[in-house]
């Protein structure tokens, strides 16, 4: 692990936001094929978000934590 898993899901994050802004410019099917594409990569790493937060937080607060990542992730969703 020389970059870390922190460092790692970070670049991953801002490389993959690029086409959440690039949505807004497409000008037909095809780039939206691509564009929609792209997004559900990182759609993926929602997944990942809500293991490492159940792993990384005790039991009496997980739930809390879940849900904050969760909720925060939906209103990245909702702002885009």
């Amino acid at each position: 692990d020389a970059l870390g898993v922190r460092l790692t899901y970070t670049v991953m994050l801002l490389v993959l936001s690029i086409p959440g802004w690039c949505a807004c410019f497409v000008q037909d099917f095809a780039g939206l094929l691509v564009v929609r594409a792209l997004i559900g990569l990182i759609g993926g790493s929602f997944v990942l978000t809500q293991l490492w937060t159940t792993l990384m937080f005790h039991s009496n607060v997980v739930g809390l934590a879940n849900a904050t990542t969760a909720g925060w992730g939906n209103l990245g969703g909702g702002a885009a």
